[in-house]
């Protein structure tokens, strides 16, 4: 049953779906407040803003342990195919009602639009003391054909909203100043891991993304692959001191059944990998787990675990860590070997504890 949006059945089931990625240690929750804020016209013929949608879901993320991060959604989307520019949302007032409209970052209507909502969204932000734990995205996964239009939203950010921390899954790396919390995807991140390494010593914050790819030997959450593949992904976060995983999808479901349809149609491969659009099914009274979820939960418990026993004894973090992961695409997934290593892991963290 699908409840009416806005509904009380509505935010409750929200709540459920909030406290089951909290249970899987999620902390992070991507909540768009132009997606969700009623945009309008005041009796001067002013634009306005309510941000009320916005934060009823912030309040649910927070109370249920998530947030955590707010990631705001992305203001641009491609204009065209994968390799268009970025164009952005605006609202102008007309005839008395607030009419969006899709117009280049550059431009003077996307100046105009941003110089009064930029303001309006920090101040609402600070007011709500969430502006320290916001991020903001801007387009998703920019690629060098579409670069500047990028770096065209970043400068309406640096500009109207100074101090606003910007988060992107991205697909080059020559968006300095216009990026404070980089995404590459997992293969990214090898490829050019001395340039993200960079980025950390100048005090910005790295994480990776998995997302349709990247396939062949690299850890993923695919249906096909070993659980173990799963549960390593934050082994690697450990290993290579990236801070964070962002990862496609939690629960994008279509009209098939995703319990007898394991994959659906794109627009760039025919069809994503089994598995790949969500880690949950939809269950009668909330979210059910899939097995890959309940991996992935635990490779983030191992994740803390390291880091716990690296406080202490970080020679004995690395080289149980360096057991399983060899490469940013080569690993023992053994599950013997596994099970003694983290039987290690706990013994070490053990001996620590009793010298406290």
């Amino acid at each position: 049953i699908k409840p009416e949006k806005n509904s009380e059945e509505y935010y409750a089931l929200l709540r459920k779906f909030a406290r089951n990625m909290a249970e899987h240690r999620h902390n992070v929750a991507l909540i768009s407040p132009t997606g969700h804020a009623q945009f309008g016209v005041d009796a001067n013929g002013g634009l306005t803003v309510d941000f009320s949608e916005f934060d009823r879901w912030v309040s649910i993320f927070v109370e249920e342990g998530v947030i955590g991060t707010i990631e705001g959604g992305h203001i641009g989307w491609r204009s065209g195919g994968w390799t268009s520019t970025f164009h952005v949302e605006v609202y102008q007032a007309k005839d008395g009602k607030a009419v969006s409209s899709m117009v280049d970052p550059s431009s003077a209507e996307a100046d105009a639009f941003f110089a009064w909502y930029y303001p309006k969204l920090v101040e609402h932000l600070r007011g709500k003391g969430w502006f320290d734990r916001y991020l903001q995205h801007l387009g998703d996964e920019p690629i060098p054909p579409n670069l500047e239009s990028y770096k065209a939203m970043a400068a309406l950010t640096r500009k109207y909203a100074p101090g606003l921390r910007i988060v992107e899954a991205c697909h080059a790396s020559d968006l300095a100043g216009s990026m404070d919390v980089w995404v590459p995807q997992l293969n990214y991140l090898k490829n050019e891991f001395a340039h993200y390494q960079a980025r950390q010593k100048a005090g910005e914050e790295v994480w990776f993304y998995t997302c349709v790819y990247p396939q062949g030997e690299f850890a993923n959450r695919f249906i096909e692959l070993p659980l173990m593949k799963t549960r390593l992904l934050h082994w690697i976060n450990f290993c290579y001191g990236i801070t964070g995983y962002l990862h496609w999808g939690y629960n994008q479901w279509t009209s098939e059944s995703p319990f007898t349809h394991t994959t659906r149609p794109h627009a760039g491969p025919p069809y994503l990998p089994a598995g790949d659009p969500w880690i949950v099914y939809p269950g009668d009274d909330g979210p059910l787990d899939s097995i890959r979820f309940e991996a992935m939960r635990d490779g983030i418990d191992d994740h803390e675990l390291l880091s716990q026993l690296a406080e202490n004894d970080p020679e004995a973090a690395e080289k149980i860590a360096r057991m399983h992961i060899f490469d940013f695409d080569k690993y023992d997934t053994g599950v013997a070997k596994f099970r003694k290593s983290r039987r290690e892991l706990l013994g070490k963290l053990s001996q620590v504890s009793g010298k406290k």
